[in-house]
């Protein structure tokens, strides 16, 4: 894509959550308008000048009144892309850890019809702190989405390109940094083809509202735990459950042998053998109720 690509058939939107990022966020968005049709910028609950040097510098610029995150920041992204009729929606940090330039390598295999959702990975020996590496590698596992070759994907790198068909399928539930997570295992799910772009990566500023890596990873484990387990509620309920439940009668059962055999009764070993009884009669009662609360979500939708 040359500088500025205009296209009839391919109307290409740029979008920059941001954050109290008023330093850098100039440069990002100059940088980007040199590569799409449209630039946007949601500027969620930024206490500084981000707003307006976003909209003074021709962007459209949505505005959260307070701080909602990221996961927010791209439901107002997407729905500005479908009002937009995006056919290419490309999104990228504020604060030039993403370099613009690569967008028309991120955005290749969207116009080419090769993959529905395109990630610029960031490429080994790049400037990522060692423990963010860790982080991300670890998060990468646990997500366990794979692209199109089976390699797992680089799960929580923001800078992404999606077509018609994303832009128009994907939704998000997560608020925080668990939505780049979300987005990728929702894309799985609807068989969106998932491609990766190499791109390089600066880390050369931090900033006092950049997010600490333990609580980003923290959030982004949080996240991918609830979404499993709203996917199989009678799997992580309902089997603990059997379990608690089997083991408890085993339990009366051997205290009511020896109650046979001594006319002793075990009022201890009763007491918690009814706990756990009960604690697992309560759990598959809540895998059973959770399980009728997500059928009833999807038949909605």
């Amino acid at each position: 894509m040359a500088a500025r690509r205009k296209s009839k058939s391919h109307f290409v939107v740029a979008a920059i959550p941001a954050y109290n990022e008023e330093q850098m966020i100039a440069k990002t968005i100059v940088h980007a308008m040199r590569y799409v049709d449209r630039v946007i910028v949601v500027d969620d609950g930024s206490v500084d000048d981000t707003g307006a040097i976003a909209k003074g510098l021709g962007a459209l610029t949505y505005r959260h009144s307070r701080n909602l995150g990221k996961g927010q920041a791209l439901r107002t992204i997407f729905r500005a892309a479908r009002e937009l009729r995006a056919t290419v929606l490309v999104t990228l940090d504020a604060d030039s850890q993403h370099h613009p330039a690569d967008i028309p390598k991120v955005v290749a295999p969207i116009l080419n019809k090769e993959a529905d959702v395109a990630i610029g990975s960031r490429i080994e020996g790049d400037s990522t702190p060692a423990l963010r590496r860790t982080g991300q590698k670890i998060l990468d596992l646990t997500t366990a989405v794979h692209d199109h070759n089976g390699k797992i994907v680089d799960s929580q790198s923001g800078f992404r390109a999606y077509s018609e068909k994303a832009i128009r399928t994907l939704e998000f539930g997560e608020s925080g940094m668990g939505v780049e997570s979300e987005s990728l295992r929702k894309a799985a799910q609807r068989e969106l083809t998932i491609i990766q772009v190499p791109v390089a990566v600066s880390y050369g500023r931090e900033t006092d509202h950049t997010l600490n890596p333990v609580l980003h990873f923290t959030d982004v484990v949080s996240a991918i735990a609830k979404q499993t387990f709203l996917k199989r509620p009678v799997r992580f309920l309902g089997v603990p459950a059997a379990v608690l439940v089997v083991g408890g009668l085993y339990w009366w059962l051997l205290i009511l042998d020896i109650f046979n055999r001594t006319r002793e009764f075990a009022i201890g070993n009763a007491i918690v053998a009814s706990v756990v009884l009960m604690l697992g009669f309560f759990l598959g009662i809540s895998s059973l109720i959770l399980l009728a609360l997500v059928l009833i979500v999807q038949e909605s939708r």
